[in-house]
């Protein structure tokens, strides 16, 4: 029998299974239909669900294909590449430097609290020293010496390098220095900046000025003479202040604070300069 003859037959015994509606009818209509290689049409299809049972009814024939956006559960996750390199190290950023230096000195009452102020802030300076204060307070040279500071020449007397005798008032403070340290000085700052090539050849000795004044001895206000030096400081500043007054110990903390803040670092003039 065709596939079409008993797909007709099929069609006309529904009824009759309706009213039977027993196992042997289901079987009977089951043999009849299409074997897998004769398909039923999928037309006939909802007129026999009407009818029969789910499991009779041949059920469609879909694609096996899976979705591309279905990923197997099983796989490992990936691996970290090998051989790859570890993040590089960030080289510390080198702080400004600027030269804090004091004139005047060595004063009882005054340079033994800057030193302390000078050591809490971790600051290195160069204190040009009067030859007859060095003289007097010996024990104030040997303080600032063990402060890793150093020591420069600012004559005996504070007198012009311009003036007669300039030569002995620089070489009997280089003597007092070295007879209290071991060491002579050998870094000088003419008192007022006054000086000719012919001195500082002649001692065989390096002249330091300054590049930023903060004026205190003319001021004679701590907080002034530090906007000054805020104001007017750059990235190897030679800051010149002094050690006499409580006014100049109190602008000098002013500007300790404040440039310790903005990152800046306090080497002697030689580590600045690189004369030693």
């Amino acid at each position: 029998m065709g596939g079409i003859t008993r797909r007709l037959v099929c069609l006309s015994l529904l009824p009759v299974l309706l009213t039977a509606c027993s196992a042997n009818a289901v079987g009977l209509v089951a043999a009849l239909l299409p074997s897998p290689a004769e398909s039923l049409p999928s037309a006939d299809l909802p007129q026999l669900a009407r009818y029969l049972p789910a499991a009779v009814i041949p059920a469609p024939q879909l694609p096996s294909q899976q979705p591309d956006d279905v990923m197997a559960t099983d796989e490992p996750a990936p691996s970290a590449e090998p051989g790859e390199a570890p993040p590089p190290e960030i080289a510390p950023v080198p702080k400004m430097k600027v030269a804090l230096t004091f004139d005047d000195g060595p004063t009882r009452g005054n340079t033994e609290p800057l030193l302390e102020l000078l050591a809490s802030y971790d600051a290195r300076c160069t204190f040009f020293v009067i030859g007859s204060r060095a003289e007097a307070f010996p024990d104030l040279i040997l303080a600032i010496t063990a402060g890793g500071h150093t020591i420069g020449n600012h004559t005996y007397d504070h007198k012009s390098l311009k003036a007669a005798g300039a030569e002995v008032s620089v070489r009997k403070t280089n003597d007092i220095v070295e007879s209290i340290t071991g060491k002579a000085p050998v870094l000088l700052r003419p008192p007022y900046g006054a000086w000719h090539k012919g001195v500082a050849e002649g001692f065989g000795m390096r002249i330091v000025l300054w590049s930023v004044d903060s004026r205190d001895w003319e001021l004679r206000d701590g907080q002034k003479a530090a906007e000054i030096v805020l104001r007017d400081v750059r990235e190897g500043s030679i800051i010149l202040m002094h050690d006499v007054k409580t006014y100049s110990i109190e602008g000098a903390e002013i500007v300790l604070r404040a440039l310790t803040e903005r990152g800046y670092e306090f080497v002697p003039v030689e580590e600045l300069t690189g004369y030693r």
